[in-house]
């Protein structure tokens, strides 16, 4: 063999492998981009709304969107997406007069994403909203009343809607169907009422012949032909509004023979009257009448290029058991009801969302792994965002999740109750958002294992008493939220009988940490009503009267009735399997004092908190008087009008704190506490 050719060979050798090499991860990388286009391949469908120009053909209405996906789809053979599919609205707005439903029948992903786009919320909107015209009056009395100058009519069967034969009833408690509304260039118009801001009063109250009662000021005779006349109030406590049908008017009141308010009427308690045709003296005014199927209207005459719309849609866009789907960009107005709802969703993400004049819960979000990030709700009849999922038998987290968001003016037509944001299920979030304006609750959670972090919350419990910007109660087994780093401020109404309270934990609720919150300007930063092993850390009080209050409220019940006290927290509790495994094993606390112990309040903590300006800083009522140990308090000098005013950071809280904490005395317990009869 000539070893001089052996190289040679080697080196041929080589040339060859390395060709094969490269031809081999040519081919290897045709594959992968193969494979790669069909994992990012997408089917797209624009959709055009009523202002768009030069839209394709192919273009369609939002209302076809449920059709066009179960029509259009790419499926596998087991039905599911085969493709990502994006869905692009246009600028503009898109009218909807009913709610679009996408259920598993329209999208049933299969690993595949659903996106539904817009340009952005300011210039992708959907409405739920129709476009009115005004007609002057034929003639101007109705049922018997002269209108005032100026009204124009809108009569419903020109637009498509059915006419209500009555008005809806908010009845405390009960489920409404949010009415039709009118708004004028996108912004709410008021019924009418009187008074046209703030409230009457009731003068007297006597129950002959039914419920009857009189207003003070007020001769409520003049009402006594009006078609359709609502009457609301606080009519027996003011954490319990409703809006009813007005009754039997008399020359000497209302009386309510049947369908009373839920708690009676109460003297001084405070009322209005709306939706007469009399009372409409404001522009913008305006009141529905039955008989003749048509709103009245008192138009601004400082406004002559008002546009009008009428809600005419219940809900918008409703998802129900879909996965794996990304809504953006998109703005949504006018709904007589929820403009997003979802439904046992799963893995779905909502962000950069608004949400304007909803008439009832602006959205609801349940499932699981349902996050929306860059919300904005605003000015919706009752709550803001109600979210939920999880499973509180097992006690499985639903990781539905409102991050970065704002939530403002809630509770315009229905009021106690309706928070800014609703939590319920197990293991949900609420964090950096800012929620500002309404008459009762800003979050108001039940159930388990909930982080609300980070919040900005000022203005809540604005037209109500005995209520908490935070709120929770009635359940020993709802146990485990955290209630962390959230600045709250400027709660309450003047003059209330019992005062606001930050964070609210009612009626037994237990098992809570409150730690590393500001609270100013509250008449109470914490109320424990009667529950067991909450935790309250490391909090600053700044201008609240108490700071913190506990009661053993429970404990009268047990007393006076033995087993058969707290009937609803018993029932609950045997509803989840309180004494079973799964809690047991996540709150040994629940039943380490015994069963017995359930009802009556004990092993409350409170340490490391820092007041300044307050005039009591732990507050006890008999008989709780060793139901909380309290440890490490402190009293600081009072922070400046601009420290009291600013949102406050994390960091910053940390920083407050430090700061507040060098300039403090610590003192005992015994110097800090004020026993109360």
């Amino acid at each position: 063999m000539n070893p001089v050719r052996t190289p040679h060979r080697g080196r041929r050798h080589t040339r060859l492998s390395t060709k094969i090499q490269n031809a081999f991860a040519i081919a290897m990388c045709a594959f992968v981009l193969a494979l790669s286009d069909k994992a990012w391949s997408a089917q797209s469908v624009c959709v055009s709304g009523e202002l768009a120009t030069g839209s394709s053909h192919s273009c369609i209405a939002l209302s076809e969107l449920p059709d066009w996906l179960r029509k259009n789809v790419k499926r596998d053979a087991q039905g599911q997406a085969s493709d990502d599919v994006v869905v692009q609205l246009g600028a503009g707005v898109h009218r909807l007069a009913g709610p679009i439903v996408i259920d598993a029948s329209a999208w049933r992903s299969g690993g595949r994403k659903l996106t539904i786009e817009g340009v952005s919320a300011d210039k992708t909107i959907v409405s739920g909203a129709i476009a009115a015209q005004t007609l002057q009056l034929s003639e101007t009395i109705i049922a018997g009343i002269k209108l005032p100058p100026g009204v124009v009519q809108i009569p419903l069967q020109s637009l498509g809607i059915t006419p209500p034969a009555q008005l809806f009833e908010y009845r405390f408690g009960k489920p409404v169907l949010p009415d039709l509304e009118l708004f004028s260039n996108g912004n709410r118009l008021p019924r009418s009422r009187w008074p046209n801001s703030g409230f009457g009063t009731v003068a007297s109250v006597d129950e002959l012949g039914g419920l009857r009662f009189t207003v003070r000021g007020q001769d409520v005779s003049r009402y006594a032909t009006e078609p359709a006349l609502m009457l609301g109030g606080y009519f027996a406590h003011d954490w319990a509004d409703e809006t009813l049908r007005a009754g039997l008017i008399e020359k000497t009141g209302v009386r309510f023979a049947q369908n009373a308010p839920a708690y009676g009427v109460k003297v001084g308690q405070r009322i209005w009257f709306e939706n007469a045709l009399s009372d409409i003296d404001v522009p913008g005014e305006w009141a529905y009448d039955p008989g003749t199927q048509t709103i009245y209207v008192l138009p601004d005459a400082k406004q002559p290029k008002t546009r009008l719309e009428v809600s005419k849609a219940l809900e918008g866009i409703v998802f129900n058991k879909v996965w794996n789907v990304l809504i953006r960009d998109i703005g949504f107005t006018s709904f007589r009801d929820n403009a997003i709802r979802i439904d046992e969703g799963l893995d779905i993400a909502l962000k950069g969302i608004s949400i304007r004049n909803s008439g009832g819960v602006g959205i609801r979000l349940n499932g699981r792994n349902v996050v929306a990030n860059d919300l904005y709700v605003a000015d919706t009849g009752a709550g803001g965002v109600s979210i939920s999922g999880g499973n509180r038998i097992t006690l499985s987290p639903g990781r539905v999740a409102i991050r970065n968001c704002k939530v403002e003016r809630v509770g315009r037509l229905s009021k106690s109750y309706k928070a800014a944001i609703g939590i319920a299920g197990v293991g949900n979030e609420v964090s950096n958002c800012r929620l500002s304006d309404g008459p009762h609750a800003a979050i108001l959670f039940h159930g388990n294992d909930h982080i609300i972090e980070s919040n900005l919350i000022e203005r809540f419990v604005m037209e109500t008493d005995d209520a908490g910007a935070i709120y929770t109660g009635r359940d020993w087994t709802e146990r485990g939220t955290v209630i962390r780093g959230n600045l709250l401020r400027d709660l309450g109404m003047p003059k209330s009988k019992y005062g606001a309270n930050a964070i609210y934990l009612d009626d037994q609720a237990s098992g809570i940490l409150v730690k590393d919150n500001v609270i100013i300007n509250s008449f109470r930063g914490v109320m424990i009503g009667g529950g067991r092993d909450n935790k309250i850390e490391g909090n600053i009080f700044l201008g609240c009267s108490d700071g913190i209050y506990i009661d053993s409220r429970g404990t009268r019940d047990v007393e006076l009735r033995g087993a058969m006290a707290n009937p609803g927290l018993r029932k609950s509790f045997t509803n989840v399997n309180g004494a079973g495994p799964q809690y047991s094993a996540r709150y040994p606390e629940l039943l380490a004092a015994g069963p017995d112990a359930l009802g009556h309040a004990g092993n409350n903590a409170a340490s490391d908190n820092i007041f300044t300006g307050c005039t009591s800083p732990y507050v006890i009522k008999p008989p709780a008087q060793n139901a909380m140990k309290i440890s490490d308090t402190y009293i600081a000098q009072p922070m400046t009008l601009q420290e009291m005013i600013k949102p406050l950071t994390a960091e910053e809280i940390f920083q407050l704190r430090e700061r507040l904490l060098g300039k403090s005395k610590k003192i005992t317990p015994r110097e800090a506490t004020k026993d109360i009869p």
